[in-house]
C-alpha cells in the first residue's frame, strides 16, 4: 500500500502534525547546517541576487503545487458526483421495480436490491477505506442481476418498464465499476518525487538568505515550511477520495435504505 494511503488511515490531525513536523524539522536542520559552514555576513552580501531568484522559483513551485491541488480536487469532486449518481441510479431502480405491474415477479428483485444497498453501505465502503474489495457486495450484485433478468414481461406495458429496469441496472453496474476504479487512483510516485524535490529546493533558497538573528531566520523558514506542508496535507487528503477525513460517503444509498425501511 502506498505511503499516502497508509497516512490516510491515521487521524487527520496526527497526519497534519507529522507532515508539518517533518518539513519544519528538515528546514531548521538545513538552516543550522548552512549557518555552520557559511557565515551570515557572506550570505547577506548576496541577498539581492538570492531574493530575485527565490521570488521566481517560489512562484513557479507555488503554481505547480496549486495546480496539483486543483487537479486532485477535481478528481475528488468527480468521484463524489459519480458516487451520488450511482446511489441515485439504485433509487431509480427501486422505483422502477415498484412500478412493475406484477408485484410477485419483482418481489425477489426488490429484496435483492435492498441487500445490495445494505452490502454497499455496511461492507463495501468500509472495505474501500482500506483499499480492499468486498466479495459480499459482488455476490449481492450478481444476485440482483440474476433476479432482475429472471423477470418475464409479457404485456407491452411490462416490456416497456422491464426495458427501463434493465437500462437502469446497466447504469448502476457501470457507475459502481467506476467507483471501484477510483478507489486506488492516486498521484504517480514520479510526481511525488518532483514535488518533494521542488519543495526542498524552495526551502534551500530561504535558508541561504543572510539574517543576523538566528531566531528570526528560523521563524521565517519554519513559516514557509508550514505553508508547503499544509499544501501536501491537502494533496494527501484528496489523493484517495474514499479514504481519510474528507472521504466520499454513500449518502444516496442511505436514502435508499431509509425509503425501503419505510415501506
Amino acid at each position: 500500500m502506498p505511503l499516502p494511503a497508509k497516512l490516510l488511515m491515521w487521524s487527520p490531525w496526527l497526519v497534519f502534525f507529522l507532515i508539518n513536523l517533518t518539513f519544519v524539522g528538515v528546514s531548521l536542520s538545513l538552516l543550522f547546517i548552512i549557518r555552520v559552514y557559511c557565515h551570515y555576513e557572506v550570505r547577506k552580501r548576496h541577498n539581492d541576487v538570492a531574493s530575485a531568484i527565490f521570488n521566481r522559483a517560489g512562484a513557479i513551485h507555488g503554481i505547480i503545487l496549486a495546480f496539483v491541488v486543483i487537479v486532485m480536487w477535481q478528481q475528488f469532486d468527480k468521484a463524489y458526483g459519480d458516487a451520488l449518481n450511482e446511489g441515485n441510479e439504485a433509487r431509480e431502480l427501486y422505483r422502477d421495480l415498484s412500478l412493475y405491474p406484477k408485484e410477485d415477479q419483482v418481489r425477489e428483485a426488490l429484496q435483492s436490491l435492498g441487500k445490495f444497498a445494505h452490502a454497499v453501505v455496511a461492507d463495501e465502503y468500509p472495505a474501500m477505506r482500506e483499499m480492499k474489495a468486498s466479495p459480499a457486495t459482488d455476490q449481492a450484485m450478481e444476485t440482483l442481476c440474476t433476479k432482475i433478468l429472471g423477470i418475464n414481461p409479457k404485456t407491452p406495458q411490462e416490456q416497456i418498464i422491464f426495458s427501463k429496469i434493465v437500462r437502469t441496472l446497466e447504469n448502476l453496474s457501470k457507475l459502481r465499476g467506476q467507483r471501484l476504479l477510483q478507489m486506488d487512483t492516486s498521484l504517480p510516485p514520479l510526481i511525488w518525487l518532483a514535488l518533494i524535490f521542488g519543495s526542498l529546493v524552495t526551502i534551500l533558497f530561504s535558508v541561504f538568505f543572510g539574517a543576523e538573528k538566528l531566531w528570526v531566520h528560523a521563524v521565517l523558514t519554519s513559516m514557509l515550511a508550514v505553508i508547503i506542508a499544509t499544501t501536501y496535507f491537502l494533496i494527501i487528503q484528496l489523493d484517495y477520495p474514499f479514504m481519510g477525513g474528507i472521504s466520499v460517503e454513500p449518502s444516496s444509498y442511505h436514502m435508499l435504505l431509509e425509503t425501503i425501511s419505510e415501506k
